[in-house]
């Protein structure tokens, strides 16, 4: 088994280092003082989550070309008045690299990753405000995330070099705040918090004997994160859940199915308690949509198409994204 997880290639190569902040709706994007804080590594961590590819340095670029919101929902998910609409425009590029350690832990992998992310954010708010914010937003960090391969769990192996049977993961992420932050702005790009966020994660991949093709792939990475208070408005975050899911159908190097996401506060909101921030409430989202994945084995170059659509806002805003992702071995 450690044969096949060590011939892996980019089919199994996940974006767990690179993607984007903006996977959902955009309440990493701060208008005022103080949002909604996504946890899991930008872009998600939709495919193979408890898989690493081979040891070495790789590096990625993704894009959101768009990423639209058009509305904000209350804590009962209802649509705000017309006249309370907010648009918010913010094509976004992040850039990551990922190490995974020529020596194993447990019998299992171990990784670290950076992610680094730019946006150009439009925005219009109610009474006619609008404006630009250009610049980075908050960096996404794993200080370690380890996987391994524990057996294959009722799977009959395929004739394909991937790890079939369970996989599981288990990390330590953090939400760095590189983004820009002004307390008095209208909107932020970035958070101004720390976030610690500890996640685990499990994929199984079957043989085609359980697949429409080559093999079927379902995988899952739990988050909880807890941010730390914003020093320069005294305002904490409650403690946040999110779940990153998949479920694809493998066809040689291509691999097509949904991808979603859900992330709710688990905790509320602690306002300074001189009152000068109201308590915004616990928001709460989920998403879902198409990801097509094409791997080119002898170029070493795995490229990942993506579209999410927002259901379910409360006290946040929908949102349509389109993520484009490229990454190879240096």
């Amino acid at each position: 088994m450690r044969k096949a997880k060590t011939l892996q290639t980019w089919i199994t190569v996940v974006f767990t280092f690179v993607c984007v902040i903006f996977i959902g709706p955009e309440p990493s994007t701060v208008l005022a003082a103080e949002s909604f804080i996504l946890i899991q590594p930008p872009g998600g961590t939709d495919l193979g989550q408890a898989i690493l590819p081979p040891p070495g340095l790789y590096g990625g670029v993704t894009m959101i070309p768009y990423s639209r919101n058009d509305h904000f929902y209350d804590a009962n998910g209802h649509v705000l008045p017309p006249e309370q609409d907010i648009i918010l425009d913010s094509p976004i590029i992040a850039a990551g690299l990922l190490y995974v350690y020529p020596f194993e832990v447990f019998g299992g992998s171990i990784a670290s990753s950076f992610v680094l992310v730019a946006t150009d954010l439009d925005y219009n708010l109610p009474g006619d405000i609008d404006g630009n914010v250009t610049g980075l937003a908050d960096a996404y960090a794993d200080v370690f995330y380890w996987t391994k391969n524990v057996g294959l769990a009722g799977v009959t192996a395929g004739d394909l070099p991937l790890s079939y049977g369970l996989n599981i993961g288990i990390g330590l992420g953090l939400r760095i705040p590189t983004g820009d932050y002004d307390k008095s702005a209208t909107a932020n790009l970035g958070s101004n918090v720390w976030t610690p966020i500890p996640n685990i994660a499990v994929t199984y991949v079957t043989g085609p004997d359980m697949s429409l093709g080559d093999s079927t792939e379902l995988s899952a990475r739990i988050f909880y994160g807890v941010p730390f208070e914003n020093p320069d408005t005294g305002y904490k975050t409650g403690q946040i859940f999110n779940m990153d899911y998949s479920a694809v159908q493998r066809f040689g190097s291509l691999r097509v199915g949904v991808a979603g996401s859900y992330q709710m506060q688990t905790t509320g909101d602690t306002p300074p308690s001189d009152g000068s921030i109201p308590d915004r409430g616990k928001t709460s989202f989920a998403s879902i949509g198409p990801v097509v994945d094409y791997t080119f084995v002898e170029q070493g170059i795995n490229i990942k198409g993506k579209l999410q659509f927002t259901f379910s806002p409360k006290n946040t805003v929908d949102s349509t994204v389109v993520i484009l992702s490229i990454s190879k071995k240096f």
